[in-house]
């Protein structure tokens, strides 16, 4: 098997996201959850802290004793199905998932006819700025109208 350099971008290679990985996808019901305006009108749960993570990938590597070691892979990119869209908060938003990614808030890449991969990391990074930015999308702040272009 070839060696994962942390800079290659694809399903399942190690890249370099924060210590600890990107947070659990938000459950309704969470008392720490908050909900953030994504897109204009458009609202998602934002999770408040890092927990433990529902599924993880690992890697399984020899220990050298016959016994085996996982190793825990951080995921940054994953398909975009009705399922991912659902898990992040645009459950039926196809259209407005579309628009954050062709105005530039998220990262996503086509790989193949009807397979898309959305990085996760920039997902959560725009949770993250509409979070702390309650005036993200007024506006004359640049943001709205870039929204607004990526019809």
């Amino acid at each position: 098997m070839p060696k994962m350099h942390s800079k290659v971008c694809r399903p399942g290679v190690k890249t370099a996201a924060p210590a600890g990985g990107a947070p659990a996808a938000p459950r309704p019901g969470d008392p720490q959850a908050k909900m953030v305006e994504i897109s204009p009108g458009r609202f998602a749960l934002a999770p408040a802290g890092r927990r433990a993570p529902d599924v993880v990938m690992c890697r399984a590597t020899p220990s050298g004793d016959g016994t085996w070691r996982l190793n825990p892979e951080n995921v940054t990119w994953a398909r975009v199905n009705s399922k991912l869209l659902e898990s992040i908060g645009l459950g039926g938003q196809f259209k407005t998932f579309c628009r954050l990614w062709r105005a530039g808030f998220i990262e996503v890449i086509p790989i193949a006819p009807h397979t898309t991969l959305l990085n996760l990391d920039s997902w959560f990074n725009h949770l993250q700025r509409c979070a702390e930015e309650p005036e993200f999308w007024e506006l004359g702040r640049g943001n709205r109208e870039a929204y607004r272009r990526s019809l």
